[in-house]
């Protein structure tokens, strides 16, 4: 693919209502973890244990569903609009433009008719809180869980490669913190409590990110914050079980391709979370790899200040690493990785805007 002008993006997370600030907190290793209404047995004290989670303080609050989900995403589009220099709110914007919005399935699959409300409402609901026209002829719910916005990111790069748009926005936005959720989490094990210390603390966030073609984005004048390179996605035969990483080869593969003949990055990103089974499949993704190809053996987690964000992920990975660009953290290429519980994955190469040209 030829490669894309990434132009605006938006963040919300735990750790700022921006970008930027987002952005500044992780390279900082903050966190800000806080007890979440749910507990759990504790084998040293033979009482409640707690569980933390990160949740994003006076946004979210009282909202629930296509409500909460909106109100996540409202902000960072505000943000990545206002960065890339595009009125969001101009019918002329999306006439050439799409919105793409990557989300998780519902875990818990006694919600999943949940899943038809969000098919049918979600992005609309979007559209209406974030003010934008009321009809958008290009617009596309994306679910692949963890790998939801790299896999948006590659149908938006076919449609821009098609010519079918000129710019796309692509949206993440993801909940581990409602109350089905959370009991869903904790029935199977999933969360970090005192008597698993290798389970996930839950997190939400949103991102966007506004991509162009680099005629079009040169043609309007527009800041190019970083150069999406390539971006590649696959599946893996079976979902990854419980404690079961799988075979790695899915991940592997889109690692090989995104690549291509380069033999290594300056950074890498991934969507580990603290779960066993995911860091087995990174390793055994770099091991697959082979020697030719020198990835770091441990990458830049986002969720270790974060808690996991679930399709937000990926958005979170890519405000980091445009940020760590702009702010010269000395490396001129970055690979996020991102892996979905439900079987898909991808990964994407950004370069630097600055060194690159």
């Amino acid at each position: 693919m030829s490669r894309l002008a990434i132009t605006g993006v938006g963040l919300i997370t735990s750790l700022g209502q921006t970008a930027v600030a987002s952005a500044a907190a992780l390279r900082a290793g903050l966190s800000r973890p806080q007890v979440l209404p749910l507990t759990t047995f504790d084998p040293d004290t033979l009482g409640k244990g707690l569980i933390y989670g990160h949740p994003i303080v006076g946004v979210t609050d009282g909202w629930e569903g296509l409500g909460l989900y909106a109100m996540l995403a409202r902000v960072p589009i505000a943000e990545a609009s206002a960065v890339a220099g595009l009125d969001r709110h101009d019918p002329t914007t999306w006439k050439t433009g799409g919105l793409f919005v990557a989300i998780t399935t519902y875990r818990d699959k006694e919600f999943e008719f949940v899943d038809e409300i969000y098919d049918e409402d979600l992005v609309l609901t979007i559209a209406r809180v974030t003010d934008l026209p009321a009809r958008l002829d290009h617009q596309q719910l994306v679910r692949a869980g963890h790998a939801g916005v790299l896999t948006a990111l590659a149908a938006a790069a076919k449609a821009l490669s098609q010519g079918t748009l000129k710019r796309a926005l692509v949206v993440g936005v993801d909940s581990l913190l409602k109350e089905e959720e959370l009991g869903w989490l904790n029935a199977g094990g999933r969360l970090k409590t005192a008597d698993n210390p290798t389970g996930l603390q839950p997190g939400e966030a949103a991102g966007a990110i506004w991509v162009e073609r680099e005629a079009d984005a040169d043609k309007r004048g527009a800041k190019v914050l970083a150069w999406l390179d390539n971006v590649q996605v696959d599946r893996n035969r079976t979902p990854r079980q419980a404690g079961d990483p799988g075979d790695a080869a899915a991940l592997a593969r889109a690692i090989r391709r995104c690549l291509g003949t380069r033999r290594s990055v300056g950074t890498v990103y991934a969507d580990l979370n603290g779960e066993t089974d995911r860091a087995m499949e990174w390793g055994l993704a770099l091991q697959r790899l082979g020697a030719n190809i020198a990835l770091p053996a441990v990458p830049r987690t986002p969720a270790t200040s974060l808690g996991d964000t679930g399709a937000a992920s990926g958005a979170v990975a890519l405000a980091a690493a445009v940020y760590g660009f702009t702010r010269g953290d000395g490396t001129d290429d970055c690979l996020i990785c991102s892996s979905a519980d439900t079987g898909e994955v991808g990964a994407a190469l950004l370069l630097n805007a600055t060194s690159q040209g």
